[in-house]
């Protein structure tokens, strides 16, 4: 487009992407472990709509929400716990008897 004093040129922008499909597959793997669960994710959803539709006020849907994340980490952590619990402990060596000494 030409005006009189200043001429406009669009053009696209070219952005160089050298990402590789093992880099693409961490960044997917690092963004699942980030996002909550699918069910999550709807009940998050479902209080946002909520919000949306001013059915129950902001100050309530973030209450409910930070309820939410505090009960899944509290669970995660306990069930983290819960598997180091159950890993075998090993055993100490029984201490080799004193010379002069039976060990019984």
């Amino acid at each position: 487009m030409t005006l009189p004093f200043a001429t406009v040129q669009w053009r696209q922008p070219d952005f160089p992407m050298s990402i590789g499909g093992q880099e693409m597959q961490a960044t997917v793997r690092k963004v699942r472990e980030a996002l909550p669960p699918p069910t999550h994710l709807a009940y998050y959803a479902g209080l946002g709509a909520l919000a949306v539709f001013a059915i129950v006020e902001w100050p309530v849907v973030m209450i409910a929400a930070a309820g939410m994340i505090v009960v899944h980490r509290t669970f995660r952590r306990k069930d983290e716990h819960d598997k180091e619990s159950d890993a075998p402990v090993p055993e100490k060596p029984e201490k080799p008897a004193r010379p002069g000494k039976s060990a019984e």
